[in-house]
């Protein structure tokens, strides 16, 4: 065993459970007994499993033995098959749930021998594709090293490609939806490929600078999530877009993808809180939490709207939701960039012609109100938000003055004219239609909207 000892629950029945020493052991009751499935995957090198350091005292934790399997995993389609990985550049193969094993990393060309096997990740498409990821730092060899077999081992492909030299690869994952793809997580970030390993990117968006040690994709979120050395942990929200990232949604001036579905999460009090007794992190605008100082608290739901643009357009594009039978119940205008572009939509409908004109009268109400309160500079930026106030058309505009006008002359606001945001009601469960338009061409999807599945529980 070393610091790094894989223990896998197997996807085929969560009662086994697979570990790894030097040798492979199998549990079929949650761990109460256990059996030995291998013979020794090492190469039991004895310069490696030494037990004394020398000098005057034994310096030895019992957490540096090497030769020890380091990665294991089991193919989701066919239980018994496994693959595993040792720390000395062993890669093995069962078939057979461990009655015979067959040694493939000797086929594993162009990489010099004893290096770290990091990952291992059986193929959700097929029994004889797996991948494997080796880590030289050990040996002063600081270059990636990312292969994929698809006949069990017998050839392996290079699909390192484009990744930087000094990215050491400790992980690897294949989307179990879209078999092109594919994720890792390196010394120095987290990058994905589109194209089955041709071609990386980083995933580099809020996500510092720090080795990636793991990954895991959520089955039933898609959310891709990332444990780091020394960072914590940290999500990707909703890597759907990605599944529908093929070589002809690249080529496409404009793509509309199809969405992940949408929850109305109910707020669950969790009695008071104390400043250092909260024990949260900011959670994505799909489920924006307002942490409050006693119960209960206040969850924000949105459902994000994601789509495709070869070229960053002059204005902003036009974005409608729908009812199934027409009626638009939501409007925008969206700043967009080239690339991959995200819309968070709150799950409310615009307001009402009435509400919008209430809403009007009473900011005119307040603008005049603070004429009256205000001098020098003061004045002059009342005049700048009066100038923007008289431009605003959408509700979205409307509330950036609102917010303005609040944050700046808060004091000088009273009661009696204090308002809240214009706001329309919130939607309802049920399909929604999501309508852009580009170029003159009107592109559509849907989005499904459900409520919490803890309101159909008794």
């Amino acid at each position: 065993m070393n610091w790094n000892t894989p223990f896998i629950l197997s996807p085929h029945n969560p009662r086994t459970i697979y570990y790894g020493a030097n040798f492979l052991f199998k549990s079929v009751d949650r761990g109460d007994h256990w059996r030995v499935i291998s013979p020794d995957l090492t190469t039991n090198d004895p310069e490696k499993t030494r037990r004394e350091s020398g000098g005057l005292t034994r310096d030895v934790t019992g957490a540096e033995t090497h030769c020890t399997i380091t990665t294991i995993s089991e193919s989701p389609l066919k239980a018994g098959l496994i693959w595993v990985g040792t720390d000395d550049g062993q890669i093995w193969v069962t078939r057979n749930d461990g009655q015979t094993w067959e040694k493939i990393s000797p086929n594993l060309k162009g990489v010099p021998a004893g290096l770290w096997v990091s990952r291992v990740e059986a193929s959700h498409f097929d029994e004889g594709t797996a991948y494997v990821t080796l880590d030289g730092h050990r040996s002063d060899l600081f270059q990636p090293f990312v292969f994929k077999t698809t006949d069990f081992g017998q050839t392996w492909v290079d699909i390192t490609s484009n990744l930087p030299e000094g990215h050491c690869v400790y992980v690897i994952r294949e989307d179990p939806v879209n078999p092109l793809l594919l994720f890792v997580g390196t010394e120095f970030g987290a990058f994905a490929s589109l194209d089955g390993g041709q071609h990386w990117s980083p995933l580099g968006k809020g996500l510092p600078t720090v080795a990636v040690h793991d990954l895991v994709i959520h089955p039933r979120e898609a959310d891709l999530i990332a444990g780091t050395h020394g960072r914590s942990a940290w999500i990707l929200d909703d890597i759907t877009p990605l599944r529908q990232m093929t070589p002809e949604v690249w080529e496409k001036e404009f793509f509309l993808f199809q969405n992940r579905r949408a929850t109305k999460w109910e707020a669950i009090s969790r009695g008071a809180t104390r400043g250092h007794q909260l024990f949260i992190g900011r959670n994505p605008l799909s489920m924006s939490q307002v942490p409050p100082s006693n119960s209960p608290t206040r969850l924000v739901n949105s459902a994000a709207i994601h789509f495709w643009l070869k070229e960053k357009p002059a204005q902003p594009l036009s974005l409608r939701i729908c009812k199934p039978d027409g009626q638009v119940i939501k409007v925008a205008r969206v700043e967009v960039d080239a690339g991959l572009n995200r819309y968070w939509w709150n799950l409310r409908a615009d307001p009402s012609a009435t509400a919008v004109k209430i809403f009007r009268r009473r900011m005119d109400s307040l603008f005049k109100d603070l004429q009256g309160k205000v001098r020098g500079e003061l004045k002059k930026d009342l005049k700048k938000l009066q100038q923007q106030w008289a431009k605003a058309v959408t509700p979205a505009e409307m509330n950036q003055v609102w917010a303005a006008l609040t944050e700046k002359f808060r004091t000088l606001i009273s009661r009696r004219l204090f308002l809240r945001p214009l706001r329309g009601t919130e939607v309802g469960a049920g399909e929604y239609i999501i309508e852009m338009k580009y170029k003159g061409q009107v592109f559509r999807s849907t989005l499904l909207v459900r409520e919490d599945p803890l309101k159909g529980e008794k």
